[in-house]
């Protein structure tokens, strides 16, 4: 495991085959994200995009998506 990590194979980001997200959907989350608004909170963000509140709130965070 580490060893695909080391040698750069670990797919990432968009290479992950179970995404949701990619680099554009990344930046308008990142360029738009406000706290406690309803349109742009995490809530709408995250039905606007398929995804989980809490993965547009580490995108905006930067905990995930670092590349």
């Amino acid at each position: 495991m580490a060893d695909k990590v080391l040698r750069k194979r670990q797919a990432k980001g968009e290479r992950c085959g179970t995404s949701r997200l990619n680099k554009e959907a990344v930046a308008e989350i990142r360029a738009t994200h406000s706290r406690y608004s309803r349109e742009n909170g995490a809530a709408s963000l995250a039905r606007k995009f398929g995804v989980t509140i809490k993965a547009v709130i580490d995108v905006a965070e930067g905990k995930t998506w670092q590349e």
